[in-house]
């Protein structure tokens, strides 16, 4: 008997920080990795990882289309956040709105016409809205559109009606990522270094955060294991700002942080996502565990942000 082909996933955003950390995962588990290239530094760093570069266009259907040929599923890891400097200008998110609505839905219908049977598209907690100290999940609580992020919540219609026509249409809602390949991280550990925090929002409120490692092998989790749906993506233990602000401080070495004022940070990111980012979200992963057996390998801030400060990362 002739062993069978390894299946094929073919992965959209592999040379992002998302990206980078599932394609070793998916490569480890057996899966043979198609990837979407668009210069030949990235087909270059691709083939080097172990996957198959294949030049296309997300806004290009018919690239897609040929592209995505006798492939398993399609994990739909594009992004185009702006730098925090930028968030605030006009027509910061256009490029990221686009690849969430329109590539989102140029990726369901070439799944859709090659007989894909899967896709995963990776959303954001930030479309909960503020749920003071209750635990929140996909199945308790509804979605607060804004402007910011419309796009993905028609990113995950898009995929739910993949699901609908048949295949299996998988939205994972991740916290904000945090590790030591995280620029914004790293600033946040050289303000701490000078005694100051950024947080938005009151002390008290929660935000919901996922080690970039766990975020990786959450996706390859839900490829493997998980029915159609939503879930969550997010760590065991999600902080209160005043803990993140605390673990902050003990992570470099400082009893106390001051907070910026919030009419600088507020500045600095704009009034719509300074409102988004200061609402309370104590987000529960007990979903997502339940349906694939996953569990963070850094399940709490106290461990990742000395982790982020130290320069380590983690394999688990």
């Amino acid at each position: 008997m002739t062993q069978a082909e390894p299946q094929t996933i073919f992965v959209i955003g592999a040379t992002g920080v998302l990206g980078r950390s599932v394609i070793p995962l998916l490569r480890s588990a057996g899966l043979r990795v198609r990837a979407l290239a668009r210069s030949a530094v990235n087909a270059t760093r691709l083939s080097e990882a172990g996957a198959e570069a294949v030049e296309a266009d997300l806004f290009d259907p018919n690239s897609l289309r040929r592209a995505t040929t006798d492939t398993f599923a399609i994990l739909h890891l594009a992004t185009r956040i702006p730098a925090r400097n930028q968030m605030s200008r006009g027509g910061a998110w256009a490029d990221n709105d686009r690849i969430r609505s329109e590539g989102t839905r140029n990726v369901a219908e070439a799944a859709s016409a090659n007989g894909v049977q899967a896709i995963v598209y990776p959303s954001v907690c930030f479309v909960y809205p503020d749920h003071g100290s209750g635990w929140i999940d996909a199945n308790t609580s509804k979605v607060t559109p804004s402007s910011i992020t419309r796009s993905t919540l028609e990113a995950e219609d898009t995929v739910s009606r993949f699901a609908a026509r048949g295949g299996r249409g998988i939205v994972l809602r991740m916290g904000q990522f945090y590790g030591p390949e995280s620029n914004q991280v790293q600033e946040e550990l050289r303000l701490a270094r000078w005694g100051v925090a950024t947080v938005f929002g009151p002390s008290d409120s929660y935000r919901s955060v996922i080690w970039i490692q766990d975020a990786a092998s959450a996706v390859v989790a839900a490829l493997q294991h998980a029915a159609s749906g939503a879930f969550d993506i997010v760590d065991d233990e999600p902080p209160t700002n005043q803990t993140w602000m605390d673990n902050l401080a003990a992570a470099v070495g400082r009893k106390r942080l001051h907070r910026l004022p919030q009419w600088v940070v507020r500045r600095a990111v704009g009034p719509e996502l300074s409102d988004i980012l200061s609402r309370s979200r104590r987000v529960s992963n007990c979903l997502f565990k339940d349906a694939t057996g996953w569990r963070p390998g850094v399940s709490s801030v106290r461990d990742g942000l000395a982790l982020c400060a130290s320069g380590c990362g983690s394999q688990t």
